[in-house]
């Protein structure tokens, strides 16, 4: 009977253990990625559902042109106008080269009927999209509420370059689009198909 080195047999079993390891790892990190890119759609703004709120209705300008105005108007809905609910709006440009500016509050203006809230921002030059978000904050428990959780809602401009694509009815020349998310996702399935084949070599 012919004995196989045992420290042999664990050393194989061991290289693939850890090639299974680093696929799944880099897997993981391929797919993180193609969800993050999934997140926001270039041209497509990003809004609240707003049956999900304290408002009936949140409406603001789309496709906004470089020098024209970003405006929004707010109505509360009974309850948060009958018990005191305020709110603060943040905004935030950024311009088609990746630049943003620093986030601002704007004054709310009141509207002609009790819980209605307007305000508005001049678009600057080569604005790729505005940013804006909600704190509200609730009187009854002091809770102030983050709308959204995270990060910003998005209006984009009538000229907008993301993500290597130019798009928008604004542009005077519409610059090639790169189509950058398949290219990335071949090259991180290359960096799998490389990583696998280097552990198969050592073992």
């Amino acid at each position: 009977m012919i004995e196989l080195p045992t420290g042999h047999i664990q050393k194989g079993i061991g290289g693939k253990k850890t090639m299974r390891r680093v696929v799944a790892i880099l897997m993981a990190v391929l797919l993180a990625s193609s969800l993050t890119s999934a997140s926001t759609t270039g041209g497509v703004d990003k809004d609240p559902v707003v049956e999900d709120t304290v408002f009936t209705s949140i409406n603001h300008t789309s496709n906004t042109h470089d020098g024209g105005t970003w405006s929004i108007d707010f109505a509360l809905n009974s309850g948060a106008t009958d018990n005191g609910t305020t709110f603060t709006l943040t905004t935030q440009q950024c311009t088609n080269d990746g630049v943003c500016d620093p986030p601002e509050s704007r004054e709310l203006v009141d509207g002609e009927q009790a819980g209605t809230f307007s305000s508005s921002v001049v678009a600057k030059d080569d604005h790729s999209y505005v940013n804006w978000r909600l704190r509200v904050t609730y009187p009854d428990s002091e809770e102030i509420e983050k709308l959204p959780a995270e990060g910003f809602y998005k209006s984009w401009s009538d000229c907008w370059h993301y993500e290597g694509a130019w798009g928008g009815d604004g542009c005077d020349i519409l610059a090639e689009s790169e189509e950058p998310a398949l290219p990335a996702i071949s090259a991180a399935l290359g960096i799998i198909t490389i990583a696998a084949a280097a552990i198969t070599r050592r073992q």
